[in-house]
């Protein structure tokens, strides 16, 4: 699932654009009128359309502290990746479970961790 702060439309072009929609369930973000600003009910938003998520099986891996604080509010673990637009240390003040430097390891964690 993709939750992300960039309005639904724009996520599901640059998610198409790339070609990564069949990895995905759902693309979920901020809706253009300015509702589901923020992060956490972003995240929450994707859980609801997964449905019978438990949140404390789930992760959420992003690069900002926005990422890292939503993931607090759901109780979802999280993974902060040291690549993207976040700054890096204010990732890293929101306390993130486990940080990553590079995909391969960010794909090694996920493959090895029963998470869902």
């Amino acid at each position: 699932m993709v939750a992300t702060s960039k309005p639904t439309p724009f996520a599901e072009d640059i998610v198409d654009g790339h070609l990564l929609r069949p990895y995905f369930a759902d693309v979920v973000g901020s809706e253009l009128d300015g509702r589901r600003a923020a992060k956490h009910e972003v995240l929450q938003a994707a859980a609801d359309r997964l449905g019978d998520l438990d949140p404390t099986r789930a992760v959420m891996v992003g690069d900002t502290a926005a990422d890292v604080e939503a993931a607090h509010r759901l109780g979802c673990a999280s993974v902060a990746v040291h690549w993207g637009y976040g700054h890096w240390e204010a990732t890293l003040r929101e306390r993130p479970m486990v940080t990553v430097d590079r995909v391969a390891e960010l794909a090694h964690l996920l493959m090895a961790t029963p998470v869902v």
